[in-house]
């Protein structure tokens, strides 16, 4: 075996990033004698790199969370994944990849309405439920500025055209 090509990845940080170099990224480097150059950033910095390296690309594989996906491919920054040479494309369920077949989901992302019950007799039976007084300063809401945020927005809005 020569020396090992090198592949390009952005990957988010934290603790996200040890979890993928430690069980994923260092098995493929051992498995398919590849040196893997990990690129930290959260998916509208990924978006950002790919429009400036637009002309010249230098990632080989990004990782964004699905609506900023769905901007990449349509402003033509990813290829189109070929199942001849992905093989395991096939064995995708059919959420896992968009109509485009330009990328694919890695993991879910799950917004639910949880609560302790030793402290929450009634239980919530709705997301307006968080707006009741005896919830006032003890409700935790994701952080806006990640893909879980946007989605509790979503939610949000829908809850509103409800009430309407």
């Amino acid at each position: 075996a020569g020396e090992p090509e090198e592949l390009v990845t952005t990957v988010f940080g934290g603790t996200l990033e040890k979890a993928w170099r430690a069980n994923i990224i260092q098995p493929f480097e051992k498995q398919y004698n590849v040196r893997v150059r990990v690129v930290t950033g959260l998916s509208v910095e990924n978006l950002a790199k790919l429009w400036a390296q637009k002309d010249n690309p230098q990632i080989d594989v990004v990782m964004f969370d699905t609506p900023i996906a769905l901007i990449g491919a349509k402003e033509g920054l990813l290829e189109t994944l070929d199942p001849e040479r992905i093989p395991n494309l096939r064995d995708l369920h059919d959420f896992a990849m968009d109509s485009t077949r330009q990328h694919v989901a890695v993991y879910t992302v799950s917004v639910f309405l949880g609560y302790n019950t030793q402290y929450v007799k009634e239980k919530p039976t709705s997301w307006a439920d968080l707006w009741k007084p005896e919830y006032k300063g003890r409700v935790l809401i994701p952080n806006i500025s990640q893909i879980t945020g946007a989605y509790f927005i979503a939610i949000l809005g829908h809850l509103s055209l409800i009430h309407i």
